[in-house]
């Protein structure tokens, strides 16, 4: 399988897929929103979505129940990027995990004082951004690419075998929604203790109307074990 080289609104990134880059949205900051654009996932994309969404889930269950009294150290590579500049690296972060108590989130410790930017949450099936997407997609029901979550709307695009974006539209003082901000995750999706775990994570917002340019900050996981 070839690797084609397509731009997000993110970043360029080199992915294994055998489609063309005029299949990839591009979202352009601060445009409005079109509910009737809103369309279902093919049966292509409901696959790739199943597939993370069943390993984000295995990653859960595998914290609650592995961790307990044991922990896990993570090393992270760090990056910000602010309007008009390149991205540019931070610390590297040293972070461990632990089984969280019953009922609430893990979240990874970092080791030592960090600046801004360090992503502490762990992302699962359960958590807001994708908690409806992947009840949908996990029961085999139709799932359309725009979801209201919490007064807004969330628009997922899955932009490669293991990467979903969502582009969260906020609605503004003339009740209409508009493009604000972005995230990205990369999911591990091998059958080992990494399963569910993001190999990145990025989230941002957008700099200016009409634009596809974001600050943000990006994390990537080194798997220490």
């Amino acid at each position: 399988m070839r690797k084609l080289l397509f731009l997000t609104t993110f970043l360029a990134l080199v992915i294994s897929c055998g489609k063309t880059e005029e299949e990839t949205p591009v979202v352009q900051g601060f445009s409005q929103l079109n509910t009737d654009d809103a369309k279902e996932l093919t049966d292509e994309q409901k696959t790739t979505a199943s597939r993370m969404c069943v390993a984000l889930t295995a990653k859960r269950i595998s914290v609650q129940r592995d961790y307990e009294g044991d922990r896990r150290f993570f090393i992270f590579k760090r990056f910000k990027k602010e309007c008009g500049s390149q991205e540019v690296a931070l610390e590297d972060a040293s972070a461990t995990l632990t089984s969280p108590l019953p009922g609430e989130p893990g979240q990874f410790k970092p080791l030592g004082n960090l600046s801004d930017g360090f992503f502490s949450s762990i992302i699962t099936e359960d958590h807001p951004l994708v908690k409806d997407f992947c009840d949908d997609v996990v029961a085999n029901r139709s799932v359309l690419d725009l979801i209201v979550v919490d007064g807004n709307y969330q628009k997922y695009i899955i932009a490669g075998d293991s990467t979903l974006e969502i582009i969260t539209y906020q609605r503004e003082s003339d009740g209409e929604y508009y493009a604000r901000r972005i995230d990205q995750f990369t999911i591990s999706l091998n059958r080992d203790n990494n399963q569910g775990f993001l190999t990145s994570r990025a989230s941002g917002t957008y700099c200016a109307q009409e634009s596809t340019e974001t600050k943000y900050y990006r994390q990537t996981t080194n798997f220490t074990n």
